[in-house]
């Protein structure tokens, strides 16, 4: 649900996996929403997030209520046919279901399951909460994140659950390799916190090195100087530039300050990072007039890394992401057409294809419960009167637990 577990799958199903995904009918992925209105349920909200429909591409959707022992019964039948299982439930709630990895491994003993809670399975923090913007407190990073005069300062944007998420499809596919090469299953745990340790490696090793930490450097560097924003000319327009020792004189010349590349107390990085804020203003005297484009082209020409800040309309439009076929129109039930990012690996020159829009709520089950089970249409439609199964969202009368 939500990001880190689908992002795992959709690797696996960008890579050709069939991925079948379990909701319910009940408790649907709260990526397709959280605000359980009548506005919800009547007009189908829960169709047309755009977040769910970027994280399920590629994926076969079905619906069972879990709670219930014919739900349970099918997914251990599904279970007992398939290669893995990916799951980013809180540690306790698959167990509190009967449906842990050993009741997994009862029915399919070569089966590969990852499991991913914020602090990992079987210790004392397990079933602590976490989401994906809170558990980055854990690693540390925060902390170091944002500018001297200020709070530690959290992404906002989740990271933990992006990160969890790699990490989980990269240990899956590992996982699969030694399936295939021994017949074995196994059961990862997972930790999103230290999977996201190695974002705050530099300050762990400088800590485990110095005894202490350097404090918040905002946009600059502990290396390269300068580095950071520079505005340019436009509305909210920027540009980002790095520069190591080597590339100093190149960037005093292409900004017309050679006054600056031969100041013998500037040559070196420690020397430039005692004015950075005067190196900065001559910076940004440059490009503040400057198209941003036109400031990243010059720049590039030099030999300078530099790149515009752009915003997501001009992300959507970029020339070189449309050549690469990267940005793909998709239709989907509900939605209608909308522009879609493609997987970032390709295994030859074109980009990896969507095979499907994300699923509509339980838009597979009939064909996953016949096919892959060799269920009758008559059962598959008891199912359905029984509530077991279901293509709307269920409104709960009072709470919604699993």
């Amino acid at each position: 649900m939500g990001w880190a577990g689908p992002l795992a799958s959709r690797t696996l199903a960008d890579f050709g996996a069939e991925i079948i995904k379990v909701e319910s009918a009940g408790y649907p992925d709260w990526w397709r929403g959280a605000n359980f209105t009548e506005e919800f349920y009547r007009d189908r909200l829960y169709e047309k997030n755009s977040n769910f429909n970027l994280m399920n591409r590629n994926k076969l959707g079905i619906t069972l209520d879990l709670t219930r022992p014919e739900g349970k019964q099918l997914l251990l039948d599904l279970v007992a046919r398939a290669d893995a299982v990916i799951e980013n439930y809180s540690a306790e709630v698959l167990p509190k279901l009967g449906l842990d990895y050993e009741a997994l491994r009862a029915v399919n003993e070569r089966l590969v399951m990852v499991s991913m809670p914020a602090f990992g399975l079987g210790n004392a923090w397990s079933n602590t909460r976490a989401y994906g913007g809170t558990l980055e407190q854990a690693s540390g990073l925060p902390l170091h994140t944002g500018h001297p005069d200020g709070p530690p300062a959290m992404t906002s944007y989740a990271y933990g659950d992006p990160v969890g998420g790699l990490n989980a499809g990269a240990a899956m596919l590992l996982a699969l390799f030694v399936q295939q090469a021994t017949g074995e299953g196994r059961h990862v745990n997972l930790s999103q916190v230290e999977a996201m340790l190695p974002m705050a490696a530099p300050f762990i090793l400088e800590q485990s090195i110095s005894g202490t930490v350097s404090p918040r450097q905002g946009n600059r560097h502990p290396v390269n100087v300068p580095h950071g924003c520079f505005r340019c000319a436009g509305d909210d327009a920027w540009i980002v530039l790095t520069v190591p020792d080597a590339h100093w004189p190149v960037l005093c010349r292409a900004i017309g300050r050679e006054d600056l590349a031969v100041d013998p107390h500037l040559a070196g990085a420690s020397g430039r990072r005692a004015q950075q804020d005067r190196i900065d203003a001559a910076i940004t005297s440059w490009t503040e007039g400057r198209d941003p484009e036109a400031a990243m082209r010059a720049l590039q020409h030099a030999g300078i890394a530099a790149g515009v800040v752009r915003p997501m309309s001009q992300v959507l439009q970029d020339a070189h992401l449309n050549a690469r076929g990267f940005w793909r129109g998709v239709e989907r039930a509900h939605c209608g057409t909308y522009t879609a990012s493609t997987a970032w690996f390709r295994t030859g020159t074109d980009a990896m294809p969507i095979r499907h829009a994300a699923p509509t709520l339980g838009e597979h089950t009939e064909d996953v419960l016949a096919r892959v089970l060799g269920l009758d249409a008559a059962r598959i439609a008891e199912l359905e009167r029984m509530g077991i199964t279901g293509k709307t969202a269920q409104p709960k009368s009072s709470g919604r637990a699993i």
